[in-house]
């Protein structure tokens, strides 16, 4: 059988996962695998893992697009950076140091420098 509801409120994210449980039991789904929509964020599927043993979590349509366009376009970017680096006139490379370099292009281009380098440490 499947149940349908949405919840929808504009409060903090600790006072909406707090909600959560409520919700669960009004719809009567409390204790059944459930789906979690959610945008990505990591707060999201960090709060359904807090509150939903069985769950299935499910990023939203236009947010996966989304990533999917970003990763095409860090992508050529880094492809075309790499490219020009490898290609300049008297320039020798290791394949371990393109490889190197390939990862640092789409780290930075991606927006996860100081995420990489915060892990890095």
């Amino acid at each position: 059988m499947v149940k349908r509801g949405s919840c929808f409120d504009t409060v903090s994210k600790e006072q909406f996962r707090r909600h959560w449980n409520g919700w669960a039991k009004r719809l009567e789904v409390a204790d059944e695998m459930i789906s979690i929509l959610g945008d990505g964020a990591h707060w999201i599927w960090d709060a359904a893992t807090l509150t939903f043993a069985k769950r299935d979590e499910v990023l939203d349509v236009y947010h996966g697009l989304e990533n999917i366009s970003n990763c095409g376009q860090v992508e050529g970017t880094c492809k075309n950076l790499i490219g020009k680096r490898l290609k300049q006139t008297g320039v020798r490379w290791r394949v371990r140091r393109v490889n190197n370099m390939a990862t640092l292009c789409a780290v930075l281009y991606g927006k996860q420098w100081k995420a990489y380098w915060n892990y890095a440490k």
